[in-house]
Protein backbone atom coordinates (compact mmCIF):
# COMPACT_ATOMS: atom_id res chain seq x y z
CA UNK A 1 0.00 0.00 0.00
CA UNK A 2 2.86 2.35 -0.46
CA UNK A 3 2.84 5.23 -0.67
CA UNK A 4 -0.22 5.87 1.76
CA UNK A 5 0.79 2.89 4.34
CA UNK A 6 4.49 2.58 4.91
CA UNK A 7 6.17 -0.43 6.77
CA UNK A 8 6.03 0.55 10.41
CA UNK A 9 2.97 2.43 10.25
CA UNK A 10 0.37 1.32 13.41
CA UNK A 11 -3.63 1.51 11.66
CA UNK A 12 -6.79 2.55 13.63
CA UNK A 13 -9.09 0.43 12.78
CA UNK A 14 -12.96 0.64 13.18
CA UNK A 15 -14.37 -3.00 13.05
CA UNK A 16 -17.53 -2.16 13.99
CA UNK A 17 -18.69 -0.93 10.76
CA UNK A 18 -21.45 -2.49 8.37
CA UNK A 19 -19.50 -4.67 6.27
CA UNK A 20 -21.62 -4.50 3.12
CA UNK A 21 -21.71 -0.18 3.12
CA UNK A 22 -18.48 0.03 2.41
CA UNK A 23 -17.06 2.41 -0.51
CA UNK A 24 -15.13 2.30 -3.52
CA UNK A 25 -12.28 4.53 -1.89
CA UNK A 26 -12.16 2.87 1.61
CA UNK A 27 -9.02 1.42 2.58
CA UNK A 28 -10.29 -2.56 4.12
CA UNK A 29 -8.09 -5.18 6.25
CA UNK A 30 -9.36 -8.64 5.69
CA UNK A 31 -7.97 -12.43 6.16
CA UNK A 32 -8.56 -14.44 3.11
CA UNK A 33 -9.27 -18.28 3.96
CA UNK A 34 -6.13 -19.72 2.06
CA UNK A 35 -3.99 -17.00 3.90
CA UNK A 36 -2.38 -16.56 7.31
CA UNK A 37 -2.12 -12.84 7.43
CA UNK A 38 -4.16 -9.94 6.89
CA UNK A 39 -4.14 -7.97 3.68
CA UNK A 40 -4.43 -4.24 3.59
CA UNK A 41 -6.13 -2.87 0.20
CA UNK A 42 -8.02 -0.17 -1.20
CA UNK A 43 -11.84 -0.82 -2.60
CA UNK A 44 -11.86 -0.22 -6.10
CA UNK A 45 -15.17 -1.49 -6.80
CA UNK A 46 -17.95 -3.27 -5.28
CA UNK A 47 -19.74 -6.31 -6.72
CA UNK A 48 -23.19 -8.04 -5.64
CA UNK A 49 -20.64 -10.84 -3.71
CA UNK A 50 -17.91 -8.74 -2.46
CA UNK A 51 -15.44 -6.13 -3.25
CA UNK A 52 -12.67 -6.01 -5.96
CA UNK A 53 -9.45 -4.82 -3.97
CA UNK A 54 -6.36 -3.23 -5.30
CA UNK A 55 -3.03 -2.39 -3.35
CA UNK A 56 -1.99 1.62 -3.95
CA UNK A 57 1.42 0.31 -5.49
CA UNK A 58 -0.13 -2.49 -7.73
CA UNK A 59 -0.71 -2.26 -11.66
CA UNK A 60 -3.54 -4.57 -11.60
CA UNK A 61 -6.90 -5.36 -8.81
CA UNK A 62 -6.27 -8.59 -7.14
CA UNK A 63 -7.55 -11.60 -9.08
CA UNK A 64 -10.25 -12.63 -6.25
CA UNK A 65 -13.60 -11.29 -4.82
CA UNK A 66 -13.05 -10.05 -1.06
CA UNK A 67 -16.34 -11.51 0.73
CA UNK A 68 -18.40 -9.28 3.11
CA UNK A 69 -17.62 -11.69 5.97
CA UNK A 70 -13.59 -11.44 5.58
CA UNK A 71 -13.33 -8.35 5.86
CA UNK A 72 -11.97 -6.88 9.63
CA UNK A 73 -12.19 -3.73 9.53
CA UNK A 74 -12.14 -0.20 7.67
CA UNK A 75 -8.45 1.86 8.02
CA UNK A 76 -9.32 5.31 9.44
CA UNK A 77 -5.97 6.20 10.29
CA UNK A 78 -2.34 5.74 10.46
CA UNK A 79 -0.04 6.29 13.66
CA UNK A 80 3.45 7.18 11.64
CA UNK A 81 6.12 8.05 14.25
CA UNK A 82 4.67 11.40 16.38
CA UNK A 83 2.04 11.80 13.52
CA UNK A 84 -1.59 10.20 13.63
CA UNK A 85 -2.36 10.56 9.78
CA UNK A 86 -6.26 10.29 8.32
CA UNK A 87 -6.75 8.00 5.89
CA UNK A 88 -9.12 9.32 2.93
CA UNK A 89 -11.92 7.27 2.17
CA UNK A 90 -14.75 7.06 -0.51
CA UNK A 91 -14.25 9.42 -2.92
CA UNK A 92 -10.95 10.92 -2.05
CA UNK A 93 -9.81 7.74 -1.26
CA UNK A 94 -10.70 6.74 -4.68
CA UNK A 95 -8.97 9.93 -6.35
CA UNK A 96 -6.11 9.23 -4.82
CA UNK A 97 -5.55 5.58 -5.97
CA UNK A 98 -6.45 6.82 -9.21
CA UNK A 99 -3.87 9.53 -9.35
CA UNK A 100 -1.49 6.95 -7.96
CA UNK A 101 -2.30 4.28 -10.74
CA UNK A 102 -1.64 7.27 -13.46
CA UNK A 103 0.98 8.11 -12.13
CA UNK A 104 2.45 5.31 -12.53
CA UNK A 105 1.83 4.35 -15.40
CA UNK A 106 3.27 7.90 -16.72
CA UNK A 107 6.71 6.92 -14.99
CA UNK A 108 6.89 3.34 -17.00
CA UNK A 109 5.99 5.17 -20.16
CA UNK A 110 8.60 7.80 -19.70
CA UNK A 111 11.38 5.08 -18.49
CA UNK A 112 10.49 3.63 -21.89
CA UNK A 113 11.22 6.56 -23.63
CA UNK A 114 15.22 7.29 -23.48
CA UNK A 115 15.09 3.58 -25.06
CA UNK A 116 13.02 4.12 -27.73
CA UNK A 117 15.01 6.78 -28.41
CA UNK A 118 18.05 5.25 -28.69
CA UNK A 119 15.88 2.48 -31.09
CA UNK A 120 14.98 4.96 -33.15
CA UNK A 121 18.63 6.76 -33.44
CA UNK A 122 20.36 3.32 -33.98
CA UNK A 123 17.61 2.44 -36.80
CA UNK A 124 17.84 5.91 -38.39
CA UNK A 125 22.13 5.59 -38.46
CA UNK A 126 22.05 9.34 -38.44
CA UNK A 127 24.81 9.74 -36.12
CA UNK A 128 27.35 7.66 -38.46
CA UNK A 129 27.80 11.22 -39.72
CA UNK A 130 29.82 11.80 -36.46
CA UNK A 131 32.16 8.23 -36.94
CA UNK A 132 34.55 10.05 -37.57
CA UNK A 133 35.16 12.79 -34.41
CA UNK A 134 35.95 9.67 -31.70
CA UNK A 135 39.56 8.24 -32.49
CA UNK A 136 39.54 5.62 -30.40
CA UNK A 137 42.17 3.06 -29.52
CA UNK A 138 42.00 -0.84 -30.01
CA UNK A 139 44.24 -2.36 -27.11
CA UNK A 140 44.74 -6.43 -27.38
CA UNK A 141 45.49 -7.59 -23.79
CA UNK A 142 47.23 -11.16 -23.52
CA UNK A 143 47.12 -13.22 -20.56
CA UNK A 144 48.81 -16.36 -20.47
CA UNK A 145 47.28 -18.57 -23.61
CA UNK A 146 43.97 -16.18 -24.13
CA UNK A 147 43.56 -12.67 -25.36
CA UNK A 148 41.00 -10.00 -25.38
CA UNK A 149 40.20 -6.75 -27.30
CA UNK A 150 38.97 -3.43 -25.54
CA UNK A 151 38.52 -0.16 -26.86
CA UNK A 152 39.67 2.74 -25.00
CA UNK A 153 39.00 6.24 -25.78
CA UNK A 154 41.60 9.35 -23.90
CA UNK A 155 42.22 6.31 -21.22
CA UNK A 156 38.75 5.63 -20.53
CA UNK A 157 37.45 2.12 -21.42
CA UNK A 158 34.49 2.59 -23.92
CA UNK A 159 33.59 -1.04 -25.26
CA UNK A 160 35.06 -4.76 -25.44
CA UNK A 161 35.19 -7.16 -28.21
CA UNK A 162 32.64 -10.07 -27.40
CA UNK A 163 35.24 -13.59 -27.58
CA UNK A 164 31.62 -15.61 -27.96
CA UNK A 165 30.41 -13.46 -30.93
CA UNK A 166 32.99 -11.78 -32.05
CA UNK A 167 31.26 -8.38 -32.08
CA UNK A 168 31.66 -5.84 -30.01
CA UNK A 169 30.03 -4.06 -27.11
CA UNK A 170 30.44 -0.46 -26.51
CA UNK A 171 28.96 1.91 -24.10
CA UNK A 172 26.23 4.57 -24.24
CA UNK A 173 26.75 7.29 -25.66
CA UNK A 174 30.18 6.20 -27.59
CA UNK A 175 27.91 3.64 -29.35
CA UNK A 176 26.70 6.08 -31.81
CA UNK A 177 30.55 7.70 -32.33
CA UNK A 178 32.08 4.46 -32.96
CA UNK A 179 32.05 2.72 -36.49
CA UNK A 180 32.10 -1.40 -35.19
CA UNK A 181 32.87 -2.52 -39.23
CA UNK A 182 36.10 -0.06 -39.06
CA UNK A 183 37.09 -1.44 -35.97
Amino acid sequence: MLPTLRPGDGAMIDTEIDKRELNPGDIIVYRLSNRSKNIVHRIIKVRGNGYMTRGDNNRTPDDYIVKFDSVIGKVLSVKRGTKTIRISGERAGLLLHRKLTIRKTVIRFFLKVPVLISRMIDKSKILTLFHPLIKADVILIKRGNSSSEILVYKNGLIGKKCMNSGGWEIRFPYKYFINKEKL
